[in-house]
């Protein structure tokens, strides 16, 4: 592989070891802030401060939980992209973590409106031709969202909707979060498309485009921001 790839979820990834040493190389001289994540950890702000040819030194955080463990480095680009790596810690001394080179790089794909995928039981209920409807919700950003259903939704050709109020099941650190439940309400909205999707289970997608205010944007951007940071730890084995 010598560029970028698309791949699920958003990403694009690499394997160049020329961008990949490249990327590396400029963590360090630019001195850009990172920060690593596993499983139930988020470390603070922190450095790259040293390569050699098979390990990268990174700044102990004051918080550091232990010695040997996987860890998501994650920092953004120069034009201001999240990316990340995985590396493994091999040895901890009194500042410093003693990390593996990655192999292999990730970074968001350059869209106008980043995509969350959303816990399960996610529901999004909005009125259409003064019939309410209320649907499974599968993705979110700040431009809209994807709808699934099991059954057809039977909304018809109608394109604008309204009253959309998506409920969130949360952790109680998630800001605006109420009794382990997000609630997101967005006044209007447009059915861009109605499509199936067949596998693995079949079920009838409903893609939506937001009118949102500046207010339901903002608040929709800080469920997004925290949610991405909550995949990325789960997405870590110790």
């Amino acid at each position: 592989m010598t560029g970028w790839v698309s791949m699920e979820g958003g990403y694009e990834t690499t394997r160049s070891p020329k961008i990949i040493s490249n990327t590396i190389k400029w963590l360090k001289q630019s001195r850009t802030i990172i920060s690593l994540l596993s499983k139930g950890y988020q470390s603070g702000a922190t450095l790259v401060y040293k390569l050699t040819d098979q390990h990268i030194l990174i700044d102990k955080p004051k918080d550091w939980p232990g010695t040997k463990m996987r860890v998501r480095v994650v920092f953004r680009s120069e034009t201001k992209v999240w990316m990340h790596f995985i590396s493994t810690v091999l040895a901890t001394s009194k500042n410093g973590l003693k990390c593996t080179r990655p192999k292999e790089l990730f970074m968001l794909q350059r869209r106008n409106h980043y995509r969350v995928t959303l816990p399960r039981n996610s529901v999004a209920s909005f009125t259409c031709d003064h019939a309410l409807y209320k649907l499974g919700c599968k993705d979110l950003s700040a431009g809209g969202t994807l709808l699934v259903s099991k059954k057809h939704p039977g909304i018809g050709d109608v394109t604008r909707i309204k009253n959309i109020i998506l409920t969130i099941p949360s952790e109680d650190t998630v800001p605006d979060v109420t009794n382990g439940i997000l609630t997101l309400y967005i006044e209007e909205g447009d059915i861009l498309r109605q499509t199936i999707q067949s596998a693995p289970i079949k079920l009838f997608c409903v893609g939506v485009r937001f009118y949102c205010s500046a207010t339901e944007e903002e608040k929709i951007l800080r469920y997004v921001r925290q949610r991405e940071l909550e995949v990325l730890r789960k997405g870590i084995a110790d």
